[in-house]
């Protein structure tokens, strides 16, 4: 996976007429943003380069798998990556908490070698979740803040009573519900958004779940 990512690395910087040094200026400015994500601190202190170089390396590879995987002919015929099974195992490796890069940084470069295409938001949801409801509500998506791609997928599923913090907050965690849980728009105001309960709910309302 590690002469994948640098092929990846490789692949990003041709395409896009960018060179090594401006990918680790960029990850470089965010640097403090980046230590404040972790609960523990991050090693490297004496040698910041080869922390910058990981997280350059880690956070194209994100980039390049979410853009090659897009159907935008970007993808090498012999690159095996695109077999089903590898791809799955790839996405539940980005999904992994342990994994998780700060969501700034891959905006940062992915903005910096793709200012062309659609927004990053958009690529993760296509990559991650595979349907096509996505097209209305991609505005009131990109107002979403989140801290890393895992919470870019819960944001995707949560429903609008889990997340409100005022009228704003609760418009864009239904636009999400609506989405993804392909719930209809509310006719009127006073017609809320119907969300799936949770198990909580279901258990307290009397539905028992019965192991096969």
């Amino acid at each position: 996976m590690e002469e994948k990512k640098m092929i990846y690395l490789n692949d990003f910087l041709q395409r896009n007429n960018v060179n090594l040094w401006q990918c680790f200026e960029t990850v470089r400015e965010g640097l403090e943003g980046l230590r404040s994500c972790y609960a523990e601190d991050l090693r490297y202190k004496e040698n910041e380069l080869e922390l910058v170089k990981i997280i350059v390396v880690d956070a194209v590879f994100v980039v390049e798998v979410l853009l090659k995987c897009s159907g935008i002919g970007l993808r090498g015929d012999n690159d095996r990556m695109f077999n089903e099974w590898i791809l799955s195992a790839v996405r539940t490796e980005l999904l992994l908490l342990e994994n998780q890069l700060p969501f700034f940084i891959l905006e940062d470069l992915w903005w910096l070698g793709t200012k062309g295409y659609l927004s990053l938001k958009r690529y993760c949801y296509d990559f991650f979740l595979q349907n096509n409801f996505l097209k209305e509500n991609e505005k009131c998506w990109e107002q979403l803040r989140p801290k890393h791609l895992l919470d870019l997928l819960r944001m995707f599923y949560e429903p609008a009573s889990s997340t409100a913090q005022g009228q704003d907050g609760q418009q864009h965690s239904s636009c999400a519900a609506q989405t993804v849980l392909c719930i209809p728009n509310a006719k009127a105001e006073d017609e809320p958004v119907l969300c799936i309960p949770n198990a909580t709910r279901l258990h307290e309302a009397g539905d028992l779940y019965v192991g096969a």
